[in-house]
């Protein structure tokens, strides 16, 4: 085997991502997690030999705090832990999540169906194949060849590939975050290294996530005698028109940070969004409740304390405006998942922007992700430095139907592991 060629290792590379593809390995129900992690062990114990694996089941009671999420789950929850031989080299993470948005109707996956993988014309088809079964397929092929060409590792390695990060509710990286804080370090060293994520650039930070969610209260009547009633959805308004002004107040704001070259904006800036209203039972009631829900994505460098000033802005906004126009309401503005950001300026972001790099000595280009997941718990509870770099393109339709991968991508990621993770 050698790695200066590495076209004639794509074959196994397309092969290796259309098995992962093909079990659905959907959250949050998780009925196919056990026979992924059964594929995706058997193929590590083949391919790189000397590696240790061990399946961690994440104990049931611990989603007794999510009973709304638990009630969805129809099968154990297992995080796939990999160590290298250990030769007292410094120790890094690497984590890639294996379960999948729901590949919804199937009509619409015009391409393939969504778990019959399929290339055409240059691109791999199929749920899960850019986000991100195509990037665990390109990092166990890098320490294939690493191991099987004589190569050696430049560090010690923990891998994890863990489930439910798609859901953002309880994921296998926050289980992972809260065993090391109580002792049981599941997380070592002082860097993480996402393979999620987009290719075009090395994320050295995410935008925050609040959720919030508002119930105006109203009296429900027959709508023949409306009078006697109150409109919860038109007692509504003055709340979805205070949101609506603070939107452009929130959305003029900048991060130093730059953004995905994909997008019009230069610099990462903050997102105010309704997303969804529910209200009313029946077209002839007046409705008696009118639910808001929406979020806030907020910037690493909004403030000093960008989630809870970003929080408190939205309560304020809530609270003034109930009080202005008298509207009986409650709500909840709750932070989901944490903003934070890396120094581009750290040696292990250096050293994978080098070897990212198309010409030596020069260096890959860096950004912020306007985009959130769950390694910002990594970064904030366990105070890591984090970064993330996919295999995702553009138009990879991540999430949506047709989803895809171009195999150029699959190429540019296993030729960059290897060279980050060999001398």
């Amino acid at each position: 085997m050698s790695t200066d060629n590495l076209d004639q290792y794509m074959d196994d590379v397309v092969s290796l991502t259309q098995k992962l593809v093909s079990i659905p390995t959907e959250s949050p129900e998780g009925i196919h997690y056990s026979e992924f992690v059964e594929l995706l062990e058997s193929e590590i114990k083949e391919r790189i030999p000397g590696f240790e694996t061990e399946r961690i089941i994440i104990p049931n009671h611990i989603y007794d705090r999510y009973p709304d999420y638990k009630a969805q789950m129809k099968g154990d929850r297992i995080i796939l832990f990999i160590r290298s031989p250990r030769t007292g080299k410094e120790r890094i993470h690497i984590n890639g999540h294996y379960d999948v948005v729901k590949a919804g109707d199937p009509a619409k996956w015009t391409i393939t169906p969504a778990y019959h993988p399929k290339v055409v014309e240059g691109r791999l088809y199929g749920r899960g194949s850019s986000d991100m079964k195509g990037s665990i397929a390109t990092l166990i092929k890098a320490l294939e060849l690493i191991s099987k060409t004589g190569k050696t590792l430049h560090y010690d390695l923990d891998i994890s590939f863990t489930p439910d990060e798609e859901m953002g509710v309880y994921g296998g990286i926050l289980y992972m975050a809260e065993e090391t804080l109580r002792g049981n370090r599941m997380i070592d060293g002082n860097f993480f290294l996402s393979i999620d994520g987009l290719q075009n650039e090395i994320s050295i930070g995410k935008t925050g996530l609040i959720n919030f969610e508002i119930r105006v209260k109203g009296k429900s009547v027959h709508s023949s005698q409306s009078f006697l009633g109150v409109n919860a959805i038109l007692r509504s308004i003055p709340v979805l028109e205070a949101l609506a002004a603070l939107k452009p107040i929130i959305e003029k704001r900048t991060s130093r940070l730059p953004t995905n070259s994909y997008f019009s904006l230069v610099q990462v800036h903050p997102n105010l969004n309704v997303t969804m209203i529910k209200g009313g039972y029946a077209s002839h009631a007046v409705p008696d409740e009118c639910w808001i829900y929406g979020d806030r994505t907020v910037l690493p460098d909004e403030s000093d304390q960008p989630m809870e000033d970003a929080q408190n802005e939205l309560i304020n906004c809530i609270l003034e405006t109930r009080q202005k126009h008298q509207i009986d309401l409650d709500f909840k503005v709750e932070q989901a998942l944490p903003a934070f950001s890396c120094s581009e300026e750290e040696e292990h972001i250096q050293r994978l922007r080098q070897s990212a790099a198309k010409e030596e000595g020069t260096y890959y280009r860096v950004a912020c992700s306007m985009g959130y997941n769950d390694i910002s718990h990594i970064a904030k509870k366990l105070g890591i430095c984090t970064v993330s770099r996919g295999v995702s393109g553009e138009d990879s339709n991540v999430h949506s139907y047709n989803e895809n991968v171009p195999l150029a991508n699959l190429r540019t990621a296993m030729r960059d592991l290897v060279r980050f993770l060999s001398d």
